[in-house]
C-alpha cells in the first residue's frame, strides 16, 4: 500500500471485477488485526506522510484498530485538492480529490 499513489480500490474493479495488489494487500492486513496492531506506527506514519492513496488506506486501516484515530486521520485529509481515484468496487472509479473521496468514505456531503 505504501506504493499506492493515486488510486484507492476497496474492492473488485472493472467489468472482470480485478482485485488488485494494493486492494489484496489492504484486505490481507483487514484479516489479520494481530499484524494490523503491529504494524500501527509504520501504518500511522504512512497516514501522514505518504501518497495521497496511501494516506487513505492507511487511515482506514487505522480505523480498523481504532474507528475515531482513523476518522481523525481522514478528517485531516478532507480539504486535500490532491488528485484521487475511488473505487468501492464494481465498474465505477471515481476520479476526484483526496478531500472528495474522503468525504464520500465518511459518508459525508463536500
Amino acid at each position: 500500500m505504501a506504493r499506492a499513489e493515486r488510486s484507492v480500490e476497496l474492492g473488485p474493479v472493472g467489468f472482470a471485477a480485478v482485485v488488485t495488489e494494493t486492494c489484496q494487500a489492504y484486505r490481507d492486513l483487514v484479516a489479520d488485526p494481530e499484524s494490523l496492531t503491529a504494524l500501527r506506527t509504520e501504518i500511522t506514519d504512512l497516514a501522514r506522510s505518504g501518497s495521497p492513496a496511501a494516506r487513505i488506506y492507511a487511515a482506514l486501516l487505522i480505523g480498523e484498530i481504532d474507528r475515531a484515530d482513523g476518522t481523525a486521520l481522514l478528517d485531516a485529509m478532507s480539504t486535500s485538492e490532491e488528485l484521487c481515484d475511488l473505487a468501492l468496487g464494481g465498474c465505477t472509479v471515481m476520479s476526484s480529490s483526496v478531500g472528495d473521496a474522503v468525504a464520500r468514505l465518511l459518508g459525508r456531503a463536500r
